[in-house]
């Protein structure tokens, strides 16, 4: 089955094997999350919502993969270029603070972030 859509969250919902079209070209076809893979030599945004989101940052401060740490209210966004040893060091950095969290995601990991990178279009980078 085929499905054509400019809703890309819809899409998402429905399979993780797309083929991505742009003006008229192939971008990228397969699994969203392989493909996410293939572009990360853009930095990958982790969301922390916490009690404590200095403390998270003080750890994680000083590592050569994090290329940046912001602050909105009681959530941490951080920018790294090696999500899985990142989020090993929020889980290490969350234990030792006894930090409060309650909500972690990846904002990076959708079929939107994926089409954002590989077109340009979003104004993020």
């Amino acid at each position: 089955m085929v499905v054509s859509s400019h809703v890309l969250y819809e899409i998402e919902a429905l399979t993780s094997d797309i083929v991505l079209i742009y003006r008229g070209q192939v971008l990228a076809e397969g699994n969203v999350y392989e493909i996410r893979q293939l572009i990360d030599r853009h930095p990958h945004r982790i969301r922390i919502e916490c009690d404590q989101p200095r403390a998270i940052a003080s750890a994680l401060a000083a590592e050569d993969h994090v290329v940046r740490l912001s602050f909105e209210r009681s959530v941490l966004v951080v920018e790294t270029r090696d999500p899985d040893r990142c989020y090993d060091q929020i889980a290490g950095a969350v234990l030792s603070a006894d930090v409060a969290v309650s909500a972690l995601s990846s904002p990076d990991n959708s079929l939107g972030a994926v089409f954002e990178y590989l077109t340009g279009d979003g104004g993020r980078r």
